[in-house]
């Protein structure tokens, strides 16, 4: 079985066909593939002990934010984006030692999520 993958820039139905290789039979379906607009590109630095600087996309959402919530204590702290910038520095330096979800929430939904280290 060959599977060929390309990264669609819009939402699309696509045709496949599917062909075995023991006996070439084929079968034919559809699938929509959804692009998110949306995006967390990079927690920079990860690990980090005081300073990351979040790099997002988030320019078509009418309202964003970034919750980075403790995997340990299920404790989150949520920041208000701007959705026409592209970056928002976080202080954690009052954050303990552990694992935290970065998540990126457009329009009340999570789009994107991250993990950062804090040392």
């Amino acid at each position: 079985m060959t599977i060929t993958a390309h990264m669609p820039e819009v939402t699309k139905t696509y045709k496949l066909e599917i062909i075995t290789d023991t006996d070439g039979y084929k079968d034919y379906d559809e699938v929509q593939v959804t692009v998110n607009p949306y995006k967390l590109e990079s927690i920079i630095p990860n690990p980090a002990s005081s300073q990351v600087t979040v790099n997002y996309i988030a320019d078509e959402a009418s309202s964003a934010c970034l919750m980075v919530v403790s995997t340990v204590t299920g404790i989150s702290n949520n920041y208000i984006l701007d959705v026409n910038a592209t970056a928002i520095n976080l202080d954690v330096s009052t954050y303990t030692s552990g694992l935290y979800s970065v998540a990126l929430v457009c329009d009340g939904t999570i789009v994107d999520s991250k993990n950062l280290a804090k040392q």
